[in-house]
Formats: structure tokens, C-alpha cells, sequence
């Protein structure tokens, strides 16, 4: 009988163990579950009217891993669906197309050709001034080549 009675009493503390842990992992965790996405906690992102307000109709310029202009992609302003329009962009020396969509916080891009079509996805846009961070779904930040992205006011590489 005091077997059973120490058995159980072990059961209890491993579960109020297990409860405390449980809580700690969950209390210290740094992301935010907002919608479908997670995002670090204190970020606020572009919301629908902000991103077609401050991306569409600029310029994002990438400098890169070294510094040097990574590419630079103009957002062209919609014609017939006011969510849906051309980006036109450079890469180095190579042009490239494709689209880009507003879905709610999220700009996604999509790239006419095959050696761009990984690029293809959704993110969430923080803008500080000129500087624009970008999200993932999983909340981790991404920078395309490394580098810092900056919006530049209108189509500066007249695309």
C-alpha cells in the first residue's frame, strides 16, 4: 500500500512538473501567433491599405550580402484589380517580371520563369522609415541575398 501511495504521489509531482515547464516554455516564447502567421513579438506589419499605400507604385532596392546593389524591383501601380499588378525588376544586369498580390498583411510575389519561381511566396512588411523588413510565415525574418531592403519613392530605374 505505501508503494502505491508513493507511486502516486511521484505521478502528481511529475505532472505539476510538467505543468510549471509547460507554462515557463509558453511564458518565454518570442513570436506571436497573429492570423495564419507568427510574428515577433512588439512588430507591427503593413497592414492591406499600408501596403498598397507605401510598396505599391515604389521601388524596393536591395544592396546585397557585399553591399552592391543586390537587385532593385518597382511595383507597378494597378490598372483593372486594384490588388494585382506588375513588378518589373532588375537583378545585376538581368530584367526580370512577374506579379505581385495583396492578400490581407500579406504582399506575395509571383515571377514569370522558372529560376525565379522559388521566390515565389507571400510575406509580411514592417517599414521603419525606408527600411523594410520582411516575414515569413514561421515569424523568422527574411532578407533576399542578404541584405537590407529600402523603399525608394517611385521608379527611380524607369522600368
Amino acid at each position: 500500500m505505501k508503494t502505491t501511495a508513493l507511486l502516486v504521489k511521484g505521478i502528481k509531482l511529475l505532472g505539476n512538473l510538467f505543468c510549471i515547464l509547460g507554462f515557463s516554455v509558453a511564458a518565454s516564447t518570442s513570436a506571436i501567433a497573429t492570423g495564419t502567421y507568427i510574428l515577433p513579438e512588439s512588430v507591427t506589419v503593413l497592414s492591406e491599405e499600408q501596403l498598397l499605400d507605401r510598396i505599391v507604385g515604389n521601388t524596393a532596392l536591395n544592396l546585397g550580402y557585399d553591399g552592391e546593389r543586390g537587385y532593385i524591383e518597382y511595383y507597378e501601380p494597378p490598372t483593372d484589380d486594384p490588388k494585382k499588378e506588375m513588378i518589373r525588376g532588375m537583378w545585376r544586369k538581368t530584367k526580370y517580371s512577374g506579379t505581385w498580390k495583396v492578400e490581407g498583411n500579406w504582399f506575395c510575389f509571383h515571377y514569370d520563369g522558372a529560376y525565379l519561381a522559388h521566390w515565389n511566396r507571400c510575406y509580411s512588411i514592417k517599414m521603419e522609415g525606408a527600411r523594410i523588413t520582411m516575414y515569413h510565415e514561421d515569424g523568422s525574418t527574411f532578407y533576399p541575398y542578404g541584405g537590407p531592403l529600402r523603399m525608394v519613392s517611385g521608379n527611380p530605374g524607369n522600368f
